[in-house]
């Protein structure tokens, strides 16, 4: 998906949560995971990207570390929003995110 389809995804979504379903890899979830709640993820962390593959350790960390780089965005952003007085608390869904 394209950040746009997750943000389109989000404002019809209301209050339910929004999943990344596919084509998340570490590349691109920096920026993804800014407008969703979660990622549901499979061959992107098998070897050489193919489904039939065993999990490839380097490809997990480098998801993770991505992923974190990108929820580490949005709570700045968010709290840059808050700080201005243009957002107040309740519009920050997660503060707790754990990966």
């Amino acid at each position: 998906p394209s950040l746009e389809d997750l943000e389109l995804a989000r404002a019809a979504a209301g209050n339910t949560p929004v999943f990344i379903g596919s084509g998340a890899n570490w590349e691109n979830i920096p920026d993804l995971i800014q407008a969703a709640d979660g990622v549901i993820v499979s061959s992107s962390l098998k070897r050489h990207g193919r489904r039939d593959q065993p999990i490839d350790p380097i490809r997990v960390s480098q998801f993770v570390e991505a992923t974190k780089r990108g929820v580490s965005a949005q709570l700045q952003a968010k709290n840059r929003q808050w700080e201005l007085g243009t957002k107040d608390s309740s519009s920050i869904k997660n503060p707790n995110y754990q990966i």
